[in-house]
């Protein structure tokens, strides 16, 4: 397991699921089993779940909340730490850990997230004192739910959280499209729309006339290959490549990858159909 080279090959991908998704996620990395007080059911349901609907009962985040899940639910048992548990980590859009006991399993959880996430989208809660937390881990903000506004608190937490992405997201949608050319932003654009009409469309050298129209001899052809070579290197583009798909001839094309998907959902959404989460 290589927390690094997952960051490498999933972050778009999971950037762009974020981007798209029409709730928020949220990791849950807890102890499994009931350990003298603690009761890791009740402080699911009673102190993580109540939290994420009472967010969604004040109705301030731009979207609403998943139930957060915790990551045994799916495999009905405690796993081990796996590439999976990982890419889980980097694509929920916020990682919420309960580190009472300062569980090994979850220390590690938590160590992973903190490699991967901004601060503000990672939350702790814990059951015992701020004395009990260890010195790496008491300069975060926790959460400490024997108090009876916990349930509050964390809500609070989690809508901070969601403000500071969208606030990451828009920075990031801006970057992209100041560092895009005239050209790869009108190219984008067209596709976009013609995409929304004919979901179909794909873009090749056949159309570089009716993407960059009006323009003189030979200009089309170049202004189409540099604007989606720019898309393609911002990895907003992805070829394809299907040999004698069209009876006996080659079948060649472009089209946006999740990041650029999300990435035009989010400048024209007018154009384009949000992703499933």
């Amino acid at each position: 397991m290589n927390p690094e080279r997952i960051y490498q090959q999933h972050r778009e991908d999971a950037l762009a699921r974020q981007i798209a998704a029409e709730r928020y996620s949220t990791f849950v990395a807890m102890p499994f089993r009931d350990t003298f007080s603690y009761r890791s059911t009740e402080v699911h349901k009673e102190i993580i779940q109540k939290a994420a609907e009472t967010a969604n009962v004040r109705g301030i985040a731009k979207r609403k909340f998943a139930s957060p899940r915790r990551v045994d639910e799916a495999a009905g048992q405690a796993i081990v730490i796996t590439e999976e548990i990982v890419v889980g980590i980097l694509e929920s859009h916020f990682f919420l850990a309960d580190i009472t006991f300062q569980n090994a399993g979850v220390i590690l959880e938590t160590g992973i997230a903190l490699g991967l996430k901004p601060n503000q989208q990672i939350i702790l809660i814990s059951q015992g004192t701020p004395a009990e937390i260890h010195f790496d881990l008491r300069n975060n903000n926790i959460i400490f739910y024997k108090d009876t506004t916990a349930v509050e608190k964390l809500a609070d937490a989690m809508i901070a959280a969601a403000k500071a992405f969208e606030s990451d997201v828009d920075r990031y949608v801006d970057s992209i499209t100041k560092s895009l050319s005239p050209p790869a932003i009108f190219c984008l654009r067209w596709y976009a729309e013609a995409t929304y009409k004919v979901p179909a469309q794909s873009l090749h050298d056949g159309i570089a006339n009716s993407v960059f129209p009006n323009r003189q001899r030979g200009e089309p052809e170049l202004l189409f290959h540099l604007a989606t070579s720019e898309l393609i290197k911002s990895k907003i583009l992805s070829t394809g490549y299907h040999p004698r798909a069209a009876g006996t001839n080659d079948v060649y094309g472009m089209n946006t990858t999740e990041l650029g998907r999300a990435v035009t959902h989010k400048l024209w959404p007018e154009y384009s159909k949000p992703l499933t989460a």
